[in-house]
């Protein structure tokens, strides 16, 4: 089963995210749970006991578990575009797509600008900054999953023999490097 996003979704991830920081605040951290949903894990966090305060005075939050996910797959919702490196070399992000054409998926050889920054492996570009582009290394060829608002996909970018290409991470999308490759694309 598909879960679409909408407002409820959005405050579903909203609920979590106000979990995680006041389960933060404790002695104790968020416990995670995995469920499983359509072939996707998806972890809902419950707080320890204590964790979250039920006074009027404090902002508390009960999350389904059809909505709860890990923060690091928490998409920047309405503000950024963010990029995560599963993969295990580092990659390239920058902050810009210079180009006026394109959304998520698209790619140039020179549509970039702005700040860069390295993403080491298991890491991601800092949350809600907005990091438009993924370097593709030339000779090198990159697995992508990338989600968005409505869709979610893999595409494989080769330049094996070829010089750098710059992939465009759409607003409220995520860029997800899954293998990386010298010479030839990964399985």
């Amino acid at each position: 089963m598909r879960v679409k996003r909408s407002i409820f979704g959005i405050l579903g991830v909203f609920a979590v995210m106000v979990a995680v920081v006041f389960a933060a605040g404790s002695a104790q951290a968020a416990v995670p749970s995995n469920h499983t949903a359509g072939g996707h894990v998806l972890t809902a966090l419950s707080a320890p006991s204590g964790a979250l305060s039920t006074s009027p005075q404090a902002v508390t939050a009960q999350t389904p578990a059809a909505f709860a996910a890990p923060v690091s797959d928490i998409d920047p919702l309405l503000c950024c575009s963010r990029i995560e490196n599963r993969s295990q070399y580092s990659i390239t992000a920058y902050k810009d797509w210079t180009c006026d054409w394109g959304g998520t998926a698209s790619s140039s050889t020179g549509c970039f600008g702005g700040s860069s920054r390295g993403v080491s492996p298991g890491s991601t570009t800092p949350y809600f900054e907005d990091w438009d582009v993924l370097r593709i290394d030339g000779g090198w060829c990159y697995k992508v999953y990338f989600t968005t608002g409505v869709s979610a996909f893999t595409k494989f970018y080769n330049q094996s023999g070829l010089g750098h290409r710059y992939v465009k991470v759409d607003d409220a999308s995520t860029g997800y490097v899954q293998a990386q490759r010298y010479g030839s694309c990964p399985a």
